[in-house]
């Protein structure tokens, strides 16, 4: 599907010291039967997950919600799939602590060239408040970063198309955004009274420009760029992308069947037959909780009926 430039929330977790188990699945518009358990990291006993959203809980006095990007497709999808309830609720509560916020730009008409990008960071043609920057390359493309890992405000611009090996698709780059702890409780704040790309671009603003050399001692008064210029001027304009919606198809399911999975397969294809493998695949379908599966079977296989299957095994 193709695009205009578009931004979305692409990491968010929190903590509570009060709120229950029961209270946080349900802030979330999710069940508890969606979600599987699993071994806990940092200290927390355990782990619940639902497709890119974790809940640690046990072990330690808070439990901390975690939704990596897929999560928070997954929470537009299958959630409450309202961001600005969701934030109202943890800014107006102090129980809550927002310890991390991403917040992505996508490029899809080509505001970023990333080899030019390279080339001006490489000759210090930009003032930043962070010290710390780098790129890479590799075979997933080009990455840029300005702050470091460690940092409350970090900027991450990539080539997403090599990422997913989606280059057929045509120009995708994106612009991510990482606040940890005040910076991202601070971006929060902005939303009440002004639009996501209005917040986005001034933050961006605030700590990153990439400037035309000039005569003048003090970089912090060269021109702006007219590359970057544009990408502020695009990013303010652009509105919260509505319910993106979790990126998963034909495609996603294809690959980690075939090529993440497909080895093991087809030995376990030979050694119990393709009878018992599909009749053990539908029963494992039929038990799961994850709705993508079903989304999946509606989309691309509408007429088909599951028990149906299940019975003729």
């Amino acid at each position: 599907m193709k695009y205009d430039s578009l931004i979305l929330f692409d990491w968010f977790s929190f903590t509570s010291k009060h709120y229950s188990l029961e209270g946080m699945i349900d802030l979330l518009g999710l069940t508890l039967d969606q979600f599987e358990v699993l071994p806990g990291v940092r200290g927390w006993e355990s782990r619940l997950y639902f497709d890119g959203i974790s809940l640690h809980v046990g072990g330690r006095e808070e439990i901390w919600c975690e939704m990596s990007g897929q999560g928070c497709r997954a929470f537009e999808s299958f959630g409450r799939a309202d961001w600005n309830s969701l934030f109202e609720v943890i800014l107006m509560d102090k129980d809550f602590n927002i310890t991390r916020l991403d917040v992505a730009f996508d490029d899809h008409i080509g505001i970023f060239d990333l080899e030019y990008m390279v080339r001006e960071m490489d000759a210090g043609n930009y003032v930043s408040r962070m010290k710390s920057w780098e790129y890479t390359k590799s075979n997933k493309g080009i990455t840029l970063y300005h702050g470091s890992a460690q940092s409350k405000v970090r900027f991450r611009i990539y080539d997403k198309a090599a990422e997913r090996n989606r280059e057929d698709e045509g120009h995708w780059v994106r612009f991510e955004m990482v606040l940890r702890d005040g910076n991202a409780v601070r971006f929060l704040d902005l939303l009440v009274l002004q639009q996501v790309g209005e917040v986005f671009a001034k933050t961006v603003n605030n700590y990153l420009r990439y400037v035309v050399p000039g005569a003048d001692s003090n970089k912090w008064r060269w021109e702006t760029a007219d590359w970057w210029y544009n990408f502020i001027s695009v990013s303010e304009k652009v509105s919260l992308y509505e319910k993106p919606g979790v990126e998963y198809n034909i495609d996603n399911l294809e690959k980690y069947v075939v090529d993440q999975a497909g080895a093991a397969t087809a030995a376990y294809v030979k050694i119990v037959g393709v009878e018992a493998f599909i009749g053990k695949c539908l029963y494992k379908l039929a038990a799961t909780n994850n709705p993508k599966y079903g989304d999946l079977i509606s989309r691309y296989a509408p007429d088909s009926n599951l028990n149906d299957l299940i019975v003729l095994m």
